[in-house]
């Protein structure tokens, strides 16, 4: 599973509400990453997933030898 869908995972199993308010949105997705492993990740993912246009390319999943899926 790729970072989005692992976060989101783990939020919807314990019944986290990702919240519509930004600042609060990113303090729950920031400590869920964290929660997930996904700690050295975090501030990317953010700006990925926080980001309005979403054109920001993000890592999705590594699937290794450098072979990378995109999203964004």
């Amino acid at each position: 599973m790729g970072i989005w869908s692992t976060v989101m995972t783990y939020c919807y199993k314990r019944g986290i509400e990702v919240l519509e308010k930004p600042d609060e949105r990113e303090e729950v997705l920031r400590e869920a990453c964290c929660a997930c492993g996904y700690e050295e990740q975090a501030d990317d993912f953010l700006k990925w997933y926080l980001d309005e246009n979403n054109d920001t390319l993000f890592i999705i999943k590594d699937y290794g030898n450098g072979d990378l899926e995109f999203g964004g």
